[in-house]
């Protein structure tokens, strides 16, 4: 028999306000988000008549997703359960540059600029920060 499984997240009124029966949805959506570019490839046909490809860029290459982006992948009705459910996560933060509003996807930021050295243990030091 198949097992079922609810989620119900509580830490903000959006995530009190759904109820998920299926988390093979959360995955969907969070995957839209978190993927590697090189692999999982886009549909840029679609993402450039939505004129969201500098945005797709940005959030390639930067780590940097904005609004417009998400709610494209994910819908309105459902974009601030998951916007609130990634900041819960850590996965997603709110990121305010002068008046754009955007969102610091940590787990697609660059590792390394090749302006860096490495120190004991392997942990990577960009070049700016060594005193």
């Amino acid at each position: 028999h198949e097992l079922g499984v609810v989620m119900h997240l509580t830490a903000t009124q959006a995530l009190r306000d759904v109820v998920t029966l299926k988390p093979q949805w959360l995955i969907n959506s969070l995957s839209k988000v978190i993927r590697d570019g090189r692999i999982h490839v886009l549909e840029m046909d679609s993402i450039e008549k939505a004129g969201l490809r500098k945005d797709v860029t940005k959030l390639f290459q930067h780590a940097l997703a904005s609004r417009d982006l998400l709610e494209y992948w994910w819908g309105k009705k459902n974009i601030e359960f998951l916007l609130d459910l990634m900041r819960q996560a850590l996965l997603l933060s709110d990121w305010e540059f002068g008046s754009e509003k955007l969102y610091l996807i940590p787990s697609l930021a660059p590792h390394g600029s090749g302006r860096e050295r490495t120190l004991s243990g392997n942990i990577r030091i960009p070049e700016t920060a060594v005193l």
